[in-house]
Formats: C-alpha cells, sequence, structure tokens
C-alpha cells in the first residue's frame, strides 16, 4: 500500500505521456497495480519497488502499442469517402482497392 500511495502520481504522470488516450492511461496503471499486488500475493516482494513499477509500467505500454498496432494495420486507413472529404483523388488503378499501389497512381489534391 505504501508503494502505491508514494508512486501513483509519478507513474501515472509517466505513463499518460505515453498514452494518448486516457481510458488506455488508466488501464495501464490498473494493470501495473494489479501485478504489484500479485507479486506480493505470490511472496515476491521487489526489492526496489519504484524502479519495478516502472519497468512493468513501460512492458505494458510496449504491450498495448502492440495490440493498437496489430489492429490498425489490418483496418483500412480510409476510405473513398474520406478521400472525398479531404479533396484528394487517385490517379492510378483505383483508389482504397490494394490494386497498383506504388506502381504509378499517386493521389493528388483535387476536387
Amino acid at each position: 500500500a505504501e508503494a502505491l500511495e508514494r508512486d501513483e502520481s509519478r507513474l501515472r504522470g509517466f505513463i499518460r505521456k505515453r498514452v494518448l488516450d486516457t481510458a488506455d492511461a488508466e488501464d495501464v496503471l490498473q494493470d501495473v497495480f494489479y501485478e504489484l499486488i500479485q507479486a506480493y500475493r505470490l511472496m515476491k516482494p521487489a526489492e526496489q519497488t519504484t524502479a519495478w513499477l516502472f519497468r512493468v509500467a513501460r512492458n505494458r505500454m510496449v504491450d498495448l502499442f502492440r495490440r493498437k498496432k496489430a489492429v490498425s494495420l489490418n483496418e483500412p486507413a480510409g476510405t473513398d469517402e474520406d478521400a472525398r472529404v479531404l479533396g484528394l483523388r487517385w490517379q492510378g488503378r483505383g483508389f482504397g482497392h490494394g490494386r497498383g499501389c506504388g506502381r504509378g497512381g499517386r493521389v493528388v489534391g483535387g476536387g
């Protein structure tokens, strides 16, 4: 409990600087404190608790970024409607369909 009280605000700030979404940042913080409680339950207390907390926080943020990256790579980055709203048009072999990407087509401003 002492480590939680002592390090919570610093740890929260450390996470918030790196995780822009407030809900994700709070989830990471909660995961870190959960792991601390689990470590004490298993009789594996860390000698340098503060350093351990920050290391766990860093690892949880890396896990979060990897999950987010995997999700975002599987989703389309934009749609034809997005391009229309932005005033872009595709010159080449079809916009947003994966054909001809990098083979002579290009995105240009337009309307």
